[in-house]
């Protein structure tokens, strides 16, 4: 969080729709637009010296396997703002991680012309999948996923984020380096959430458990958030009250955790929303984990006194 520089322009390396690809957008200090030919062809030396050393071909199948430089499909992000003219990086991507947008800028160029490769930082490069791109699985952005951006950023920008809400981010973050769809992710997932909102149990006392500890501060908190907008989404089970789907969904956490995840286990997940695979499931969970990372970076207190 500590490590900052004035900046050129950051290469968005997630995909975004057509329609949103086709217009240039702004929250508070940042426009994102439709890369340039100049951009492009500064980034590219870089970006093909890095894939080749990863032995993954040529740059850039990484970022998505339908993108080619002819069809212009890379869009960049831009600070204009005057003060403070020195941003701090890390958070970018921090900040997109928890928003409706879910992007992830991969290769910035600062003011000065010299090479600041965040890789090492971007974690989902972690991964080769089998389509050689980034979040492959999830929906490409559309203009409407960026409207939570602007206030998600005015709080890493100018303000101190809590060390023990910064931990969780980067937890959250980290996971970056894991396929959607691996039930390693979902013990991921429930880390963050048992990070914010739990405490160690009392002795002897089901009541405190870890499992019941969620089930009453996200009902807490869905509660809270509701009124803003923000809900947790778990009206998306219909008629299956939130502590039951808690229940259920915690129990399929501790099966992965306890190595005896089975064939039934994944069925009566598939039950829940009458799916046919579980990928729906890890795209729930993530949307719910970045809902209450949100809810931390706006109201610290509250989730602290919850937790």
């Amino acid at each position: 969080m500590d490590s900052h520089f004035n900046f050129e322009f950051g290469l968005l390396f997630t995909d975004v729709s057509t329609e949103m690809h086709a217009k240039e957008h702004s929250f508070g200090d940042y426009i994102l637009r439709p890369s340039t030919v100049d951009e492009i062809n500064k980034a590219m030396p870089y970006l093909q010296m890095w894939s080749q050393r990863r032995g993954m071909g040529s740059w850039p199948v990484q970022c998505h396997p339908e993108w080619r430089l002819q069809d212009g499909r890379f869009m960049s992000l831009v600070f204009t703002g005057q003060e403070p003219s020195r941003i701090f990086m890390p958070s970018i991507n921090l900040a997109f991680a928890i928003s409706d947008s879910e992007m992830r800028v991969g290769y910035f160029l600062d003011s000065e012309g010299g090479i600041y490769q965040p890789f090492h930082k971007f974690l989902g490069f972690g991964v080769q999948n089998d389509l050689g791109a980034i979040f492959p699985s999830r929906p490409a952005t559309q203009t409407g996923d960026l409207a939570d951006l602007e206030d998600i950023l005015s709080h890493f920008q100018t303000k101190s984020i809590d060390k023990f809400v910064l931990g969780s981010l980067e937890l959250f973050y980290s996971l970056d380096r894991l396929p959607d769809h691996e039930p390693i992710k979902v013990l991921g997932y429930f880390t963050v959430l048992e990070s914010l909102l739990s405490h160690a149990p009392a002795d002897n006392d089901r009541a405190d458990s870890i499992r019941r500890q969620l089930e009453r501060n996200l009902i807490l908190l869905d509660n809270r958030l509701k009124p803003i907008g923000q809900s947790l989404g778990f009206e998306d089970f219909g008629g299956i009250g939130p502590r039951k789907l808690m229940g259920k969904l915690y129990s399929y956490r501790s099966e992965i955790a306890h190595g005896s995840l089975s064939d039934s286990s994944i069925e009566t997940l598939q039950k829940l929303r009458n799916d046919i695979d579980d990928l729906w499931f890890h795209n729930w969970l993530r949307r719910l984990v970045r809902k209450v990372l949100y809810a931390t970076i706006r109201e610290p207190e509250l989730v602290r006194d919850l937790k």
